[in-house]
């Protein structure tokens, strides 16, 4: 397999792992974030959670939003790692040197963050609005990047 598909594999897979585990941590630091700016304030960490399983849905509840960085952050991360790998070869050409300096590992990895913010800024601007909402004004993660992208236009 080509190394390319390799860090796309890892990419996707990692970040997808990471969705999937961080995800209810994720939504009740962000509900206790929002909590102090609306009257739907939070005793604890655990009153969050227990108000957010009772009277959400359940345990799923606490994945509500992860549709779209389910579906992006593979791709996100993927892109980063490629992005990243591309121009450390690039570097390396330029450079003629095989051992970057730490000033090129830093410049490479901006550039690779950068890349990654084109799919993660608009992925983490829907999964954020899905959390904060106790009512359902959006009905999926697909609805609520419609309904965004309609009130930009």
């Amino acid at each position: 397999m080509p190394k390319s598909t390799d860090t796309f594999i890892a990419g996707c897979a990692g970040g997808m792992a990471q969705v999937l585990a961080g995800q209810p941590f994720d939504m009740i630091k962000v509900r206790l974030q929002v909590a102090n700016q609306t009257s739907n304030a939070y005793k604890s960490v655990f009153d969050c959670l227990i108000r957010i399983i009772k009277y959400e849905g359940g345990p799923f509840a606490l994945w509500k939003g992860s549709l779209s960085p389910l579906l992006s952050v593979g791709a996100a991360v993927a892109l980063q790692f490629g992005v990243n790998e591309r121009t450390r070869n690039f570097v390396k050409e330029m450079t003629g040197n095989s051992r970057l300096k730490l000033s090129h590992y830093f410049g490479c990895g901006a550039i690779a963050g950068l890349t990654n913010s084109v799919i993660s800024i608009p992925t983490e601007h829907s999964r954020i609005r899905m959390q904060i909402q106790s009512k359902t004004n959006y009905s999926s993660s697909i609805d609520c990047g419609k309904k965004f992208f309609r009130s930009m236009a």
